[in-house]
């Protein structure tokens, strides 16, 4: 009877061992025998570098291998790269929108980021086959010989004919789809086809915006992501934000690549990409940062002092295109 007891609590322990998590030091210890990551990430490569030199103080021996793509073309690249046998990228960041073709295909590894790592559980996304790797806000903007602050109180502002023919609009209408979230789809297409008589000018991207804003094209602009702003702000161009609420805000997932060469380092660059540290040099390199819970970035700060509303995109990919859809067939048609 004592063996037979005996005999079933070694069985025990040994499955409680077999499935038990990792621990950090035992991922570090692993990462340091992969010794890199392979990044097919959105951000400048010079801003990365500058955040693993911080990451390499806690987890030495890891280097980075990365080629600064942007999201969709990554994922069509590793399509194509595993349709061909190879495995060779470990980590790629990506919009909400094209999250569904790596779920769909199970091309995203899923991790208990929060158990093993304590990373921030709001971070986490899809059943622990995302995190959210930095948000971008979409607030109002303008030109400060243009216009003023007081000028612009609420989004309706906007539509007051003194500004026909010196709005800017990015095409994509980013900012009108997460704003349909909370507006609702009837109010979001009154109010862009009342946009839309004021005759803006429509502009593609984020950069170009900002230039058309800078370069006196428009008085007030709706596309160009706020860091960037304040960055342009600081280097001397006439722009400022307008701290209007509520602010529209997407959501760049951070994936951990399935069956990628390199796991366990992966797994730590990718839960260091929501720590303090890295947010801070993110924001300072590419203007980009969280702007809503923890690790708030310069300008998330700025908005919770102006008690401004932030509206997140849904991680909802399919609604999210529905919204995309409603806008782009208004502003894309302009």
């Amino acid at each position: 009877m004592h063996f037979q007891l005996a005999f079933a609590v070694t069985l025990v322990s040994i499955a409680g061992s077999a499935f038990a998590q990792p621990t950090e030091r035992a991922l570090a210890e692993a990462a340091a025998r992969e010794k890199k990551v392979i990044l097919w990430g959105s951000p400048d490569v010079g801003v990365f570098q500058t955040m693993h030199a911080e990451f390499v103080k806690k987890y030495p021996g890891v280097t980075l291998e990365m080629t600064k793509v942007q999201g969709a073309v990554a994922i069509d690249r590793l399509i194509a790269s595993r349709s061909a046998g190879r495995k060779d990228v470990d980590f790629l960041d990506t919009p909400v929108g094209y999250m569904p073709l790596l779920l769909n295909r199970g091309l995203a590894d899923s991790f208990d980021w929060t158990a093993v790592l304590g990373t921030d559980p709001d971070k986490v996304l899809y059943g622990g086959r995302g995190l959210i790797g930095w948000h971008i806000d979409l607030p109002i903007s303008f030109n400060t010989g243009m216009a003023k602050a007081g000028d612009i109180r609420t989004w309706d502002d906007l539509l007051d004919p003194r500004w026909r023919g010196k709005l800017v609009i990015e095409k994509r209408g980013l900012a009108f789809a997460v704003l349909a979230l909370k507006w609702g789809e009837a109010k979001t297409t009154a109010y862009l086809k009342k946009l839309m008589e004021n005759r803006p000018i429509i502009t593609v991207g984020s950069t170009q915006t900002i230039e058309a804003l800078a370069g006196g094209q428009g008085a007030i602009a709706v596309g160009p992501y706020g860091g960037p702003v304040l960055k342009a702000k600081a280097d001397g161009a006439p722009v400022d934000l307008a701290m209007v609420g509520p602010v529209p805000t997407m959501l760049e997932v951070a994936v951990q690549v399935k069956d990628g060469p390199n796991p366990n380092a992966t797994r730590l660059w990718i839960h260091y990409l929501t720590t303090p540290k890295a947010q801070e040099l993110l924001y300072k390199g590419q203007g980009l940062g969280f702007v809503q819970g923890s690790a708030l970035s310069p300008l998330g700060e700025m908005y919770k002092k102006a008690g401004l509303e932030i509206v997140l995109e849904s991680t909802d990919a399919p609604l999210m295109q529905k919204m995309l859809s409603l806008v782009s067939a208004i502003v894309g048609q302009h």
